[in-house]
């Protein structure tokens, strides 16, 4: 009698134990573990040292496909329908909500990104790539306050709007300044007001 070994389930078999590898590194992201090396990657997946080189190339390999899965999970979390039609009050409010739920989901690997991005251009880039999305969000919610500016003032407001949205400006505020997120959404969105009511924009 002649044993076969089913495909589907190697297949199936090595996806799962590749998952639990770049889901180690994540959790060890989240612990402020920006390089993690691979003896400590397979001791927290459970996962022999060896196999983790059967999924990944290198150790930078496995960072940076850690950091693209995050992104493939949270994808659908980077959108943003704007809606400058509606009164400014809601518009901040929505927008706040929106980046304060992305900085919860992403915040850690974002950490990882811009240390990895110091020495890696292709990271480096995906962060520039994933900061002007977000510019543009900004503009397209706020574009009625924006218009009526002057432009160098509308650049200045543009510039400190963008800033306290981006998910370094984020972090800046929970992890550095160790605000609440209740804190963090009451201080964006007095600052927001400030910055784009017609008193503190002209």
């Amino acid at each position: 009698m002649t044993l076969t070994v089913n495909p589907d389930g190697r297949t199936a078999r090595r996806s799962r134990n590749r998952d639990l590898v770049l889901d180690a590194v994540l959790e060890l992201f989240g612990e402020g573990r920006f390089r993690p090396t691979p003896d400590e990657v397979a001791e927290r997946s459970g996962v022999s040292l060896r196999s983790v080189y059967r999924y990944v190339e290198s150790r930078d390999d496995l960072l940076q496909s850690a950091m693209e899965r995050q992104l493939e999970k949270t994808a659908h979390m980077w959108a943003f329908q704007a809606s400058p039609s509606d009164a400014l009050e809601s518009r901040i409010d929505a927008l706040v909500e929106h980046r304060l739920q992305l900085h919860d989901a992403i915040a850690t690997t974002n950490r990882a990104s811009r240390a990895f991005a110091l020495r890696d251009s292709f990271v480096a880039e995906r962060l520039a790539t994933s900061r002007r999305a977000l510019r543009r969000q900004v503009e397209r919610q706020f574009e009625p306050e924006l218009r009526r500016l002057p432009a160098r003032r509308r650049r200045a407001v543009l510039e400190s709007v963008d800033t306290l949205l981006q998910l370094e400006g984020l972090d800046a505020l929970v992890t550095h300044k160790g605000l609440s997120v209740r804190e963090a959404r009451e201080t964006l969105t007095d600052s927001l007001t400030i910055l784009l009511t017609t008193e503190g924009a002209t």
